[in-house]
């Protein structure tokens, strides 16, 4: 039976520690893969994060009864690696994914079937994202057009000081012994998502 997990609600109102690059904000263009295409609902990319480009693309592993995302261990010339992921709409739309524009994001396969969306949490006292079995909203989804990134973060609350505080989060890969993809918190004055040059866009997608 799966064990219950404190999660962090994210909001469509709009930490960890990974690598910055410079040069790494998103600038309100369409997000694109890395060979230009303006990336497209319910089409499998591969993600990878540009700060590891040591490591395979975006996978699951399991821990504790759970999937967790995390990326691959070692990476090889010519080797694709990783599962790939399928972004969704939290609006119904369909077709070109544009900026800002929120999000849901499924794995292709998992070690639980039907536990395959992306969610973020602090069980266990570690920020990482956990497959579960609803689709819920992951962030909202911005474009670099400089390197053709996309970053991936939303509005939430958390309570580190005793009460709810606004707080910006943002998903982004570790480069610990154990590479999951993880995420850091931004406390904000109002429930207003941060401006898009501001937020970072770690994240490299290849067609699968």
């Amino acid at each position: 039976m799966k064990k219950i997990v404190l999660l962090i609600g994210m909001f469509i109102l709009g930490g960890a520690f990974f690598t910055i690059n410079v040069n790494a904000e998103a600038d309100n263009s369409h997000p694109v893969s890395t060979n230009g295409n303006r990336l497209r609902y319910n089409t499998p990319y591969r993600l990878r994060d540009k700060n590891l480009p040591h490591r395979n693309p975006v996978t699951f592993e399991a821990w504790a009864s759970y999937d967790y995302a995390i990326f691959g261990h070692y990476t090889r010339p010519g080797y694709r690696g990783g599962t790939p992921i399928i972004i969704e709409s939290t609006t119904g739309k369909t077709g070109f994914i544009d900026s800002n524009d929120p999000i849901a994001i499924r794995s292709t396969s998992s070690n639980w079937g039907g536990w395959v969306y992306w969610d973020v949490t602090n069980s266990y006292l570690a920020n990482s994202v956990w497959f579960t079995n609803r689709r819920v909203p992951i962030g909202h989804l911005v474009g670099n057009s400089r390197d053709r990134s996309v970053g991936i973060g939303g509005m939430t609350f958390s309570s580190n000081l005793g009460f709810p505080l606004p707080t910006y989060l943002e998903l982004g890969g570790s480069d610990a012994n154990k590479p999951w993809m993880t995420f850091r918190t931004v406390t904000q004055n109002q429930l207003i998502m941060p401006p898009i040059n501001v937020r970072r866009t770690p994240f490299l997608l290849t067609d699968a």
